[in-house]
This record gives C-alpha cells, sequence and structure tokens, in this order.
C-alpha cells in the first residue's frame, strides 16, 4: 500500500512514526515541500499489513435495512429458499 501524509515537516515525521505502530514500513520518502512559499510538505510511505498479526474489520451498509440474524444452523441460502 501507498500512504501520503502532508502537513509540516514535524507533524509529517510524528504521523510517520504513528502509522509504524500499526503498518509494517518498508519504504518512507524524503520531505517534499510544497510549491511557494509554503511551509508545508509531503512524504510517501510504502506499507504493508502487519505480518505477526491479523488485521480484522467490520462494516455496516447504510444504504439497506439490516436483515435479522439467522436461527442457528440455518444458512443464507436456506433463507432464500434455495436447495
Amino acid at each position: 500500500m501507498k500512504i501520503r501524509i502532508e502537513g509540516t515537516q514535524n507533524e509529517v515525521t510524528a504521523a510517520a512514526r504513528l502509522v509504524a505502530e500499526v503498518l509494517d514500513v518498508h519504504e518512507v520518502s524524503r520531505f517534499y515541500p510544497n510549491r511557494g512559499h509554503s511551509t508545508l510538505g509531503r512524504v510517501y510511505l510504502t506499507v504493508g499489513s502487519p505480518a505477526s498479526r491479523r488485521v480484522w474489520a467490520e462494516a455496516t451498509r447504510l444504504d439497506r435495512p439490516q436483515r435479522p440474524a439467522l436461527p442457528s444452523g440455518e444458512s443464507d441460502r436456506d433463507r432464500r429458499g434455495g436447495a
């Protein structure tokens, strides 16, 4: 995965350290200052999921009503009337 972090040099450095606490960081670019008189810039990270642990995520659909849970032993195919 690739991540771009934008902010001041101190903010970008702190954020990159935080990312390294939860993901394996493979590569960090140099700080690229923004054009003009800006104090902001960006750093690009190449990261991967930590091999030592699994990452679990749960999602909730907001565009559809939630279906009731299936009774124990019943499959979604049973609910639809499939064989």
